[in-house]
């Protein structure tokens, strides 16, 4: 199953990026060093950055999802 895990959140997010590259390109769209690149970028030239309540990675992820 695709969405087996128990986890959600930052922990959902760190377990998709530890494991398998086929999973996260199937879950992001992405492979893991194209979505750390695109990270990298996003928060170099546009900005992103943590909230109080989400990590940019999570926000990046929630807008590949």
């Amino acid at each position: 199953p695709l969405n087996d895990s128990q986890l959600s959140g930052q922990g959902w997010l760190t377990e998709i990026l530890a494991g398998h590259d086929d999973r996260c390109r199937n879950v992001l769209g992405l492979n893991k060093h194209v979505f750390e690149k695109l990270l990298s970028e996003l928060e170099k030239r546009a900005g992103l950055c943590d909230t109080k309540h989400l990590r940019a990675e999570e926000q990046l992820a929630i807008f590949l999802y």
